[in-house]
């Protein structure tokens, strides 16, 4: 038996070893499988055919699901930084030196957010390597993307009109760029 004292000082309760293996054999355990009694019932059966059934329909449901649809377009293409910066510097008017520089005014802040927000969903690419495309740390990636998208939430108190009206339009051009260059992919 062993014993320890706990964090208090005082003796905690012995911990008994485990059973000795015999001949060096392993313990009997089966991890993720399991074994059945020698003989079943046959409501034992029927359980076990039913819910065998309702695994190979789930994994059917999921292997349809992460298949392609008849019909369906092709997945959107990411876009690529340069372009998101771009579109948002236009759209602030802010000169791209000036938005990957050190500025921390209100407009230049808020700019700098949008296109965080914007690149986290439509480039595909790590909160890392949009943080270095700025010059920023990936936590400010991932503070600047979140705080866009409290505040274009009609829900949030932070809600801002103009600026979710503005997010919505720059997301439709960008839907609209990712659709075009599946299209020209495929």
């Amino acid at each position: 038996m062993y014993s320890y004292k706990t964090n208090t000082g005082r003796e905690a309760p012995p911990i008994e070893p485990f059973p000795p293996f015999k001949n060096g054999e392993l313990p009997p355990t089966d991890g993720w499988r399991f074994t059945l009694p020698e003989t079943l019932d046959a409501a034992e059966v029927g359980e076990l055919r039913y819910e065998l059934d309702e695994c190979k329909a789930r994994i059917e449901r999921l292997e349809a699901s992460l298949k392609p649809r008849q019909g369906e377009d092709t997945p959107p293409q990411p876009i690529k930084l340069r372009e998101i910066l771009e579109l948002v510097a236009t759209t602030f008017d802010i000169g791209e030196q000036v938005f990957l520089g050190q500025r921390r005014d209100r407009d230049t802040a808020r700019a700098r957010q949008v296109f965080c927000y914007l690149a986290l969903q439509y480039s595909n690419t790590s909160s890392i390597r949009i943080g270095k495309f700025l010059k920023k740390d990936h936590s400010t990636v991932l503070y600047s993307g979140d705080t866009v998208a409290d505040i274009i939430n009609a829900e949030h108190h932070r809600y801002d009109e103009r600026l979710a009206k503005c997010v919505g339009e720059l997301k439709t051009i960008l839907s609209a760029r990712s659709s075009a260059q599946a299209e020209r992919a495929a």
